[in-house]
């Protein structure tokens, strides 16, 4: 009898882990799910925790210790943390330190008897290629959202370099591979693993969140869950308040996440003045678990500019709450092409978003089978084991070819 295959050695790799990126909220959703009879997974962490992400209650390292992780910190100081502001100064100590990380992280992968190394994002990627060759040449799983830090003045040719060291490249949505290929101009070995989460549950009633944010009891509310930077769209549903008003009196909108940009949250909050609209429009940083806050929301809205396949949607999806959105990255594949969402032109203007949201803002029923018809397609195709299961199926193919190589 042939011994049953043994869990492929994983050896993940971020920067950093803050309270609402999307690519660590999804390697969250991928611990909850995962199988440990196919993968053994560790986990690096190369900058320090920083106070005030670890005081949030929502703390992914607190999550992942839930859920039996407890990372490697190599504990870098973060740049912003530094007190020299001299460039050459900043330049040499920026070297010295990612020689440090490099030759750290080469070391843990072979005390660990790491067989692939499963990257994230652009500087993640860049230490681990380095690292993976000096740990005996390891092969990299690389999680990207597309080139876009190294498509800068100046950064195409690091970036090539660094994606010439990855031996698959791992993304939630089609276009942002197709994007790394169309950079290196040659195509590449791909792999897409839809996105996956668990339903976000709430800690306290929807009584109590309605209380917080000053929403009568029978209000309609549209909301939208995402970082506040300008490319989310949150504006555009700031400025559709005024006709969306003349539909539905008693609507009103909520905006809420992580406040990346606060110029950007207190120009929707001007804006929202200088419409006459302020007092039903609540912009506003979320503290909480995000559960709480969906309870309230009855319409989901997404008209970003700019994204790959955002986890707010999931979340909507799971909870059946209809969401609107713009058609750009994998958003229409989350939605299956419309028809569990409704999909709008990335330069969708202000009537047209108009539109699109009174139909399901005035009718209680569509609202109720677009959610339905969404939470069904979430049940099927994005649970955290269906996350896992795609990102461990990458590993196991990656480790058997890198095995077959070396026995060549």
């Amino acid at each position: 009898m042939r011994p049953p295959p043994r869990p492929v050695r994983v050896g993940s790799v971020f920067t950093s882990m803050y309270v609402a990126g999307g690519d660590e909220n999804r390697y969250v959703q991928q611990v909850r799910g995962r199988d440990p009879a196919r993968v053994d997974l560790k986990l690096a962490l190369v900058l320090r925790p920083e106070v005030v992400v670890e005081a949030h209650p929502s703390t992914l390292r607190r999550v992942l210790a839930a859920a039996g992780v407890e990372p490697f910190e190599l504990a870098e100081v973060p740049d912003h943390a530094r007190p020299e502001r001299s460039l050459p100064l900043r330049a040499l100590r920026l070297g010295w330190t990612a020689e440090r990380v490099v030759r750290r992280l080469a070391r843990w992968f072979v005390e660990h008897h790491v067989e692939v190394v499963d990257a994230h994002l652009s500087v993640g990627t860049a230490l681990c290629v380095l690292a993976a060759r000096l740990a005996g040449g390891l092969p990299v799983v690389a999680t990207t959202y597309g080139p876009a830090h190294f498509t800068r003045p100046g950064y195409a040719a690091i970036g090539r370099a660094v994606y010439a060291g990855v031996d698959t490249f791992v993304s939630d949505a089609a276009p942002k591979l197709d994007e790394v290929e169309s950079f290196m101009g040659r195509a590449l070995r791909t792999a897409v693993v839809p996105n996956g989460l668990e339903p976000p549950r709430p800690s306290r009633s929807a009584h109590d969140v309605r209380a917080e944010l000053d929403l009568p009891p029978d209000a309609l509310v549209l909301g939208q869950v995402a970082r506040f930077v300008p490319f989310k769209g949150q504006d555009r549903l700031v400025d559709a308040m005024p006709a969306l008003l003349a539909r539905c009196p008693s609507l009103h909108l909520v905006l809420a996440g992580l406040v990346e940009s606060p110029d950007h949250l207190e120009a929707l909050r001007a804006r929202a003045r200088s419409l006459g609209v302020a007092a039903r429009v609540r912009a506003v940083p979320w503290p909480g678990p995000i559960g709480d806050l969906w309870q309230v929301v009855d319409v989901h809205a997404h008209p970003t500019r700019f994204d790959s396949s955002p986890l707010a949607i999931l979340e909507a999806m799971s909870l059946g709450r209809p969401t609107v959105a713009t058609r750009v990255g994998g958003i229409a594949a989350l939605l299956d092409g419309g028809a569990c969402g409704h999909l709008l032109d990335a330069g969708v203007d202000t009537q047209g978003l108009v539109d699109a949201l009174t139909p399901l803002l005035v009718d209680p029923d569509r609202r109720r089978a677009l959610g339905a018809r969404a939470q069904a397609r979430w049940s099927a195709r994005h649970t955290p084991a269906q996350l896992a299961a795609g990102m461990e199926a990458v590993y196991a193919e990656v480790a058997a070819r890198h095995q077959q190589r070396r026995a060549a």
